[in-house]
């Protein structure tokens, strides 16, 4: 066995240094990282007028992976087209981003899609006009 020469000595401790200072390629983060950039891919392709907001995104995959379980088909049709707009599970994905609503979390209030779709007649409310429950009342009659 020959000895073991400076230089060989310096090589392996520079590829241990630099493989523990990498993260793995399995580790959770990239693995989340890479179903939210699928997600955002797949929003953005059923909503392409909308500019969508990742923080949001992030916040809206989070809930749907709890309300639907077959979210994986789902992004797994994000490449093929004909089948993404048969999909059942598209419904979900656009109602959550217009409601900024996802298994009965409020995720967004003022950043909904609901409100960009009026926002050239109707502002995002943030207070009661009147007195909660207003609306139900029967309006004045101006004669």
């Amino acid at each position: 066995m020959s000895p073991l020469s400076r230089r060989h000595f310096l090589k392996s401790q520079l590829l241990i240094a630099t493989t523990l200072a990498l993260p793995p390629l399995w580790s959770p983060d990239a693995l989340a990282t890479a179903r939210l950039s699928k997600f955002m891919q797949l929003s953005e392709h059923l909503l392409a007028p909308y500019e969508l907001d990742q923080r949001i995104g992030a916040r809206l995959l989070l809930a749907l992976n709890e309300q639907i379980d077959g979210i994986a088909e789902l992004f797994a049709s994000v490449s093929d087209g004909a089948r993404l707009a048969d999909s059942p599970l598209t419904g979900p994905v656009i109602a959550a981003w217009f409601r900024g609503v996802a298994g009965g979390e409020l995720v967004t209030y003022e950043k909904a899609l609901k409100y960009r779709a009026v926002v050239d007649v109707l502002p995002v409310r943030t207070y009661c006009r009147a007195k909660p429950g207003f609306w139900a009342e029967r309006p004045e009659e101006n004669i």
